[in-house]
């Protein structure tokens, strides 16, 4: 069986224990990588997670099989708290829900639904959550991708379809309403294929080197994994992005353009993908694989066989490369303020959470 390591998108963290000499570094200048144990979680209820946050006081999940559809617990012991809002057609019903990242503390929870062009802010109650809040838009792309910084501005990238091209906007959200008031163009490319349906016409997007963006007070990370490139960008007072600094590989559009994607191998010195950020640092993963005997197909995949995070700074300088002890539980939270990690196997319904405390 051959072992290969590949970027996977899950937040990330920190840990203890040692392997090495104090003093070595490895090919990429991280120190000796330190390993981190788990405790394990049961979790009551079976779900199946398509999509989950932290908040300050809890943990928001979105499972679509059952009646409610999001469900909190409480953190950091992960008691089940409630279950709200039915997803359907009704005026108070939500529809296929993202929940959306935010980039301040508190118990607030944004979510977007895209089909029907809106964000939602909602607030713990008794019973459940309480929406307090609607804003509406006109784009649909925006709502998966988006973060919410302090109520009042909405980070989002976008595809135009008609010059074929992703942008990071800037969106003030003023009462019910967004008001863009800056796009910067992202350094990624589109396939897009026109497909069509009784109707109309499907638009369909592959997209390379899809920027992500993470928000920490007033600054901006955008990373770029397919060039392993790292822009940061400072928030201005009018909602204005200026660039603060370029790291890794150097971008232009014509460099983009040009680029092999596809043909892209990967190797153990690559950063992998980032999941969270925090004051001081940029939290990445990658997950190492072992392929199947026979050929690939969506019932003879790779096994995950380690994750291992990698902390660097807001300059992309390596601080610190951690091994996880579960290597099937992939996919991860990072609870900065407690110092904590979250982990669950998503190839299994939601079971347990796998809890590591780290230090830097």
């Amino acid at each position: 069986m051959k072992k290969r390591l590949i970027p996977f998108c899950v937040a990330a963290a920190l840990a203890v224990g040692a392997c090495g000499g104090s003093g070595e570094k490895d090919a990429e200048g991280f120190p000796p990588a330190k390993a981190l144990a788990a405790d394990s979680v049961a979790i009551e209820q079976i779900l199946s997670v398509q999509n989950m946050t932290l908040r300050e006081d809890y943990a928001a999940i979105y499972s679509p099989r059952s009646g409610k559809v999001i469900f909190r617990y409480r953190l950091p012991d992960w008691t089940f708290l409630d279950s709200s809002l039915v997803e359907g057609q009704g005026p108070d019903d939500v529809l296929r829900p993202s929940l959306l990242s935010t980039s301040d503390p508190g118990n607030e929870l944004w979510l977007a639904q895209s089909a029907r062009k809106k964000l939602g802010e909602y607030h713990p109650g008794e019973g459940g959550l309480v929406r307090t809040r609607e804003v509406f838009g006109q784009e649909d792309s925006w709502l998966f991708n988006g973060t919410v910084c302090g109520d009042t501005l909405l980070l989002h990238v976008v595809t135009d379809f008609t010059t074929e091209k992703n942008y990071l906007l800037s969106t003030l959200l003023e009462g019910d309403s967004l008001r863009t008031v800056d796009s910067l163009l992202c350094f990624s490319r589109n396939d897009i294929t026109s497909i069509p349906t009784k109707n109309g016409v499907m638009k369909r997007t592959l997209s390379y080197n899809y920027p992500e963006v993470f928000v920490m007070g007033d600054r901006v990370a955008v990373w770029y994994s397919g060039t392993r490139s790292l822009l940061v960008y400072r928030i201005g007072q009018d909602a204005r992005l200026e660039l603060e600094g370029s790291f890794g590989e150097p971008l232009t559009e014509e460099k983009v353009a040009t680029f092999d994607f596809k043909g892209q191998q990967d190797d153990d010195n690559s950063p992998g993908r980032p999941l969270a950020v925090s004051s001081d640092h940029i939290y990445m993963c990658k997950v190492k694989y072992e392929d199947p005997e026979g050929e690939i197909t969506p019932y003879n995949m790779p096994t995950p066989v380690g994750v291992e995070v990698k902390v660097y700074d807001w300059k992309l300088q390596p601080v610190r490369r951690f091994l996880l002890e579960k290597p099937t539980a992939t996919q991860l939270r990072i609870d900065v303020a407690r110092q904590l990690i979250y982990a669950y196997d998503p190839r299994v319904d939601f079971e347990q959470v796998y809890v590591y405390k780290y230090k830097l």
